[in-house]
């Protein structure tokens, strides 16, 4: 919703210049929702902290918010595939300072500070593949976005991630690339690893394939490190990390099996195998007997082939039989270790 008139009716307010009837209206508008309730505090508060401090000079307010508009509705005309996320630094003893900027800073707080086009690209039904800025690749998860700018500025490679992607980042020890999701910052100089943080799941993770990662939990800023084949867990309901002991090597790597396309177990019991695949396939598949549990599997799978095909190859020789009880449901019958 376009808000310029009932701004333009608070910033009348503020300078004692409105009509009984537009007052009426800005109050109707403002007790409308409790967003446009705050939105009016905010530009009420950049007035009064504007009142703190003496110019040297006198300002033609109107022209100045005029001018505000004009600026804002141009960059409104950019392209839509192109998202404006403009980077927000701390300019307000500046804007203090001139308090014609102060006087609509909350509508205007985009448009003046320092600009960067981001760009934001969603997965919607399959997995892309992106090449960043400084030529690092990120492999984006179905039902996830991410977003970056135009151009790395600064001392950082800053990006945000929500839900999950893999990424191999060029090498770049003067300038740290660093992914926020919310929950976790994920910070590294150059390796390949996977995040994922889905909104509805009760933990966050990061798994590196290669290199060194550094992560930090937002909350309480903890934070571990993380080598080659190592994973952590975030448990967002305690904010606690749970680590691969080191030493130990995650060497399938399953949890980043969307963007290798392939499942590959090493002598592992078949429960955690069938865990892996349910967690993968987003299905519930259970096993009938219990001693067939600990039987241990081999092999890598490519996950184009389908669940059916993969479950028929995993039970091939332990004389397994499945049952489909429909597309989420599986059950392994009997079977034999071997």
């Amino acid at each position: 919703m376009n808000n310029d008139k009932y701004i333009n009716l608070i910033y009348k307010a503020l300078k004692g210049d409105i009509s009984a009837a537009d007052l009426s209206v800005l109050k109707s508008w403002e007790a409308l929702s409790l967003e446009n309730k705050k939105e009016a505090e905010a530009i009420r508060n950049a007035w009064n902290e504007s009142e703190k401090h003496d110019l040297p000079f006198d300002l033609d307010y109107d022209q100045g918010f005029e001018a505000i508009q004009s600026k804002i509705k141009a960059q409104s005309s950019q392209a839509a595939k192109v998202v404006e996320m403009p980077t927000k630094r701390r300019w307000l003893k500046w804007v203090a300072s001139v308090a014609v900027l102060l006087v609509a800073s909350y509508f205007t707080y985009n448009a003046l500070s320092d600009q960067r086009v981001w760009t934001e690209i969603a997965a919607i039904d399959k997995v892309l593949e992106t090449k960043l800025p400084d030529g690092s690749i990120a492999w984006i998860n179905v039902g996830s976005t991410l977003s970056y700018p135009q151009n790395f500025e600064g001392e950082e490679r800053n990006i945000n991630l929500k839900g999950e992607a893999f990424f191999e980042v060029k090498k770049n020890p003067e300038k740290p690339f660093i992914i926020n999701t919310g929950n976790l910052e994920v910070k590294v100089l150059g390796t390949a690893f996977n995040v994922r943080d889905i909104e509805n799941e009760e933990s966050a993770q990061v798994v590196v394939r290669e290199g060194k990662v550094s992560v930090k939990e937002m909350k309480n800023e903890n934070q571990v490190l993380l080598s080659k084949s190592q994973k952590v867990s975030l448990n967002k309901n305690s904010n606690k990390f749970s680590k691969i002991n080191k030493g130990e090597e995650n060497t399938d790597l399953n949890e980043i099996a969307w963007q290798r396309k392939s499942l590959k177990f090493t002598n592992i019991k078949l429960s955690e195998a069938i865990d892996q695949i349910n967690q993968f396939y987003q299905i519930n598949i259970s096993i009938e007997k219990e001693d067939m549990r600990n039987c241990e599997i081999a092999g890598r799978f490519k996950t184009s082939t389908g669940i059916n095909k993969i479950l028929k190859d995993i039970t091939n020789n332990l004389n397994i039989e499945i049952e489909k009880r429909d597309d989420k449901n599986y059950t392994l019958m009997g079977g034999i270790c071997k």
